[in-house]
């Protein structure tokens, strides 16, 4: 199973493979963590049977939605309230804004695309750390995925994202596969599967 960044490695997974595990013991999970985009090039090459992904329409793909994510803004607490069209509005007074390189950027930019704002970062960071020491400090802003958010930190301003198990159209490479597959599929409303932080 191929995983990207901290929202699946952290939230997802942990679920998923316990709840597969108790469900289907004979089945033995390999993890393999790739970028999102690395997720689906192993996913469609064939080296993984699934791929935790944010759901989209991929014509090559099937998918079973397990989670909802949203993206929230990242500010320190002494900030005063800002509205996300001031991350890159044109006021002097505008923060620093920090774009995520990790799993949030696609998304980030598709926002801000829809919401016809113009994204004009000139700083890029792919480690939610760096990002998250730099907003501690006071240094400026960021928005990421809520999911790759320690518990501990907190946030503003959403905008949900769906997260999903995908695999190839057609076949499966193995009984396991499908009968994961089968499982994931009937069970997709358990609780379980979502619950954050468990």
């Amino acid at each position: 199973m191929a995983s990207f960044g901290a929202s699946a490695s952290t939230h997802v997974l942990p679920n998923l493979i316990h709840a597969i595990s108790q469900h289907l013991p004979q089945i033995k999970i390999e993890i393999i963590e790739f970028t999102d985009e690395g997720a689906l090039l192993a996913l469609r090459e064939g080296r993984v049977d699934f791929a935790i992904a944010v759901d989209k329409e991929y014509l090559d793909l099937e998918s079973i939605p397990i989670l909802t994510d949203r993206m929230v803004a990242l500010v320190h607490e002494d900030y005063p309230y800002i509205p996300v069209a001031s991350f890159v509005g044109f006021g002097y007074r505008r923060p620093r804004f920090y774009m995520s390189k990790g799993g949030s950027e696609a998304l980030i930019r598709e926002w801000f695309k829809l919401s016809k704002s113009r994204l004009r970062e000139k700083h890029t960071i792919v480690q939610l750390t760096s990002i998250l020491a730099l907003i501690r400090a006071g240094l400026g802003v960021s928005i990421v995925a809520e999911l790759a958010v320690p518990e501990s930190y907190p946030s503003v301003n959403e905008y949900p994202r769906n997260i999903c198990v995908a695999k190839r159209s057609g076949c499966f490479s193995s009984n396991a596969a499908r009968l994961t597959w089968d499982f994931l599929s009937k069970n997709r409303s358990l609780n379980y599967l979502s619950k954050r932080g468990h």
